[in-house]
């Protein structure tokens, strides 16, 4: 009885924690559209695509593209708008540059006194195979039908990735939400939510290592049913839920959950981890 009663204090104080991540501000600043900015660039060369941004939107898509097709939704402060006369030109509001075989896509405002009054949404295609780098400050990042490698960071907000088949993910968001949703990720598949949530759905058994932790929130691994690997499954205050894995079975103490074991003829370790919350394999 004290167990059981111990365990919903646990997961009241859980979701009293994981809420503030996920509410919106009181007082949200007012955004205007000042111009769409458009760009082309060559692939010759170009091993990896970088892109760096403040705020806003990163949107990458993957496809049979011949070059790195740039646009961008320019939006600044409401109350700036009467005091723009021009609305500038491609290179006034983005930076592209090419160096080492990584072609740098970013926000041309980074760094200036008024950084703080733009947004831009990006919306970038690219050719299949190229590797994406991501990186947002504060906003959404968007990845689809990309089969490169793939690194996403945002520090606020949320990261969507899907497709069919990645070649390796590494993937952060210090407050917000995760989500990666594919057929399968060919080579390792590392994530990290701070605080917020991590779900990730894979239709195929992942053949390498799979890592993924979260500080205060929760962690959900969707896999087809007895998925070959050696699991290792914990959380020091919270939860862990298994289904799907025959044989491992959930131990506890006072507030902490664990679950490790071999599913099948063993293979590719998936490791799950919070310090404060929910992790299951579903």
């Amino acid at each position: 009885m004290k167990r059981a009663l111990l365990r919903v204090c646990v997961t009241a104080f859980v979701l009293a924690l994981i809420q503030p991540a996920c509410r919106k501000p009181a007082n949200p600043r007012s955004w205007a559209t000042l111009t769409t900015v458009q760009h082309s660039a060559p692939t010759e060369g170009v091993q990896r695509v970088r892109v760096e941004n403040r705020t806003g939107r990163v949107n990458v898509v993957g496809g049979n593209e011949t070059g790195v097709h740039i646009e961008a939704e320019v939006r600044v402060e409401q109350g700036r708008v009467a005091g723009i006369s021009q609305k500038g030109e491609f290179a006034d509001h983005v930076r592209v540059e090419m160096s080492a075989g990584t072609l740098l896509i970013a926000d041309a405002h980074a760094g200036q006194a008024d950084a703080g009054d733009w947004q831009l949404y990006f919306t970038i295609r690219v050719p299949l195979e190229l590797a994406v780098d991501v990186e947002l400050v504060t906003g959404d990042v968007r990845i689809e039908n990309v089969r490169g490698p793939l690194q996403v960071s945002c520090a606020t907000g949320s990261a969507n990735i899907k497709g069919d088949s990645l070649a390796s993910v590494r993937a952060s968001v210090s407050v917000g939400e995760l989500a990666i949703t594919c057929d399968q990720v060919r080579g390792e598949l590392a994530a990290d939510v701070e605080r917020g949530k991590a779900a990730i759905r894979l239709k195929q058994p992942p053949p390498k290592d799979v890592q993924v932790t979260c500080g205060v929130g929760e962690v959900v691994l969707d896999l087809p049913p007895e998925s070959p690997g050696e699991y290792d499954l914990s959380t020091s205050v919270g939860e862990v839920k298994i289904d799907g894995l025959s044989g491992m079975r959930v131990e506890r103490k006072l507030t902490s959950a664990w679950a490790k074991g071999r599913v099948g003829a063993g293979g590719p370790v998936v490791r799950l981890s919070c310090q404060t919350g929910k992790v299951a394999v579903e």
